[in-house]
C-alpha cells in the first residue's frame, strides 16, 4: 500500500515522497472490509508532509476514487476544499464540494469532513468527522477492533442510516451511470 501512494503521488504531483506513508483505515475483520474513506499522508525522506490520499469508497457501489491534497503547498492545520469528483451518496447530488478540516496526524487525531454547496459559501449539507487516538494493534487491540469495532458495523451503520434517510422521505439522487447501466442492461436483455 505505501508503494501505491506513493504511485499515486507521482501521478498527481509529479513528485514521488520517499519517506514514511502513515495510513488511518479499516482492518479486515470477519473476512470483511470497507473503508468509506482511507487516509494515507505521504512524507519525504526528512519527515515533511508531500502529500495526503483520501481513498473514497461509494455505498453500495463499491466504486473508489483518489484525492490528492499538496501538503507542500497546503498545512495539514488548514482546511481544504475541492470538488466532489464521484458520486458516494444515493441523497446527495454531485455538485457539491467537500472541505476536510484535521489536525496533526500523532498522538491524537480529529478529522472533519464538510459537504458543502459551494467553494464560496458555508452551507452545510453533511458533515461527519473522526476523532481518535493512537494506540498499539497488539493481540489486546486487535481484540478490541474485532469485538467492538469491526468493519461490519460500519457496513451496516451506513446502510442503516440510509434506509432511515428514506423513510424520512428523503430524495434519492440516482447514480449518473445508472442511465448507462440500465441502458447495456436493456440491450442484454434484447438480444
Amino acid at each position: 500500500p505505501a508503494d501505491a501512494a506513493r504511485d499515486r503521488v507521482s501521478q498527481a504531483l509529479g513528485v514521488r515522497p520517499a519517506g514514511p506513508v502513515y495510513a488511518l483505515l479499516n482492518l479486515r475483520t470477519w473476512g470483511w472490509c470497507f473503508n468509506p474513506i482511507a487516509t494515507y499522508w505521504c512524507h519525504d525522506t526528512d519527515g515533511s508532509p508531500v502529500a495526503e490520499l483520501l481513498l473514497v469508497t461509494n455505498t453500495p457501489w463499491h466504486e473508489q476514487h483518489v484525492y490528492v491534497i499538496d501538503r507542500r503547498t497546503c498545512p495539514i492545520t488548514e482546511p481544504v476544499t475541492f470538488d466532489k469528483a464521484m458520486h458516494v451518496s444515493p441523497f446527495l447530488s454531485m455538485d457539491l464540494v467537500y472541505r476536510v478540516q484535521e489536525t496533526e496526524p500523532g498522538e491524537r487525531l480529529s478529522i472533519r469532513l464538510d459537504v458543502l454547496t459551494g467553494h464560496d459559501t458555508d452551507v452545510t449539507v453533511f458533515s461527519g468527522g473522526f476523532d481518535g487516538r493512537h494506540r498499539p494493534l497488539d493481540a489486546a487491540g486487535l481484540r478490541r477492533v474485532l469485538l467492538r469495532t469491526p468493519t461490519h458495523r460500519v457496513s451496516a451503520g451506513i446502510h442503516l442510516q440510509a434506509a432511515r434517510l428514506w423513510r424520512k422521505g428523503a430524495v434519492v439522487v440516482p447514480h449518473p451511470g445508472a442511465a448507462t447501466r440500465n441502458g447495456r442492461r436493456a440491450r442484454r436483455e434484447q438480444r
